[in-house]
């Protein structure tokens, strides 16, 4: 029942989606891909009102676009450069309930969670204090510290394992930025192709190099890992002999 950083954005994505109803936009995202969305809203003037107010204050003026769709993870980009997993959030919300009024999910079933867990603590209390334990003022503390273990967990997740990388991802970019000037390298996100101690050299040296032709081959191999689909699994009623995982494997 404890609330965490992740609870409280993905609130503020039911808030977008509330706005999108109210505009009466939701055809915009109900009929387009997500990644089709934005450049859809962008042809109307309350299209366009919903992304520069709505959407801008939940990205920039809230923060929360430093949220990432990958966890630990730099080389992608961030909801504020790309706004398309966001969007994905409020046409699930669409799809779960068009109606104006309803509540956030969440809210309407933490009231029970937090009555259940009061309830279970005070049983908890009631067993140890029963059971003679002396220090009930070191008990309650851990108590309490355990019951938000999870929620801490989940808020981490937000700062660090998203937020961090995200933040490591801008600097990067802006270093980018200046390197392409020099011709170093194409495009800002071509840093993420090199390795630190190249990075290094082309930072001090930028007019000494121009690697953009390793940038495209790395991206190749990179883009070919990426796209690269593993066999489907094998799934059946008993064992199989080699021979029978020979020929199903030569079939696919």
């Amino acid at each position: 029942g404890y609330d965490n950083d992740l609870f409280v954005q993905d609130k503020a994505l039911w808030g977008l989606r509330t706005r999108v109803l109210q505009l009466k936009i939701a055809d915009v995202f109900t009929k387009n891909a997500a990644a089709d969305v934005i450049p859809a809203l962008k042809k109307t003037a309350v299209g366009k009102e919903w992304l520069e107010k709505d959407l801008n204050d939940f990205m920039i003026a809230k923060g929360y676009g430093w949220r990432s769709p990958r966890m630990m993870e730099f080389i992608v980009p961030s909801w504020w450069e790309d706004p398309t997993p966001a969007i994905a959030h409020i046409q699930q919300y669409l799809a779960l309930s068009k109606d104006i009024n309803a509540p956030f999910p969440l809210d309407t079933i933490r009231p029970r969670l937090v009555k259940e867990r009061e309830e279970l603590t005070r049983e908890l209390i009631d067993k140890v204090k029963a059971s003679g334990y002396s220090d009930m003022d070191w008990f309650l503390a851990t108590l309490s510290v355990s019951q938000r273990s999870s929620s801490f967990s989940e808020s981490h997740d937000v700062a660090w394992e998203q937020g961090c990388h995200t933040t490591f991802r801008y600097c990067v970019r802006k270093i980018g930025e200046s390197l392409v000037k020099f011709g170093t390298i194409e495009k800002p996100e071509d840093m993420f192709f090199f390795i630190p101690d190249e990075l290094e050299l082309f930072i001090v040296y930028p007019d000494s190099y121009e690697v953009k032709d390793i940038v495209a081959e790395r991206r190749k191999t990179w883009t070919a890992q990426k796209e690269f689909k593993t066999r489907p699994p094998i799934v059946s009623a008993g064992p199989l002999t080699p021979e029978a995982i020979n020929k199903h494997q030569a079939k696919v």
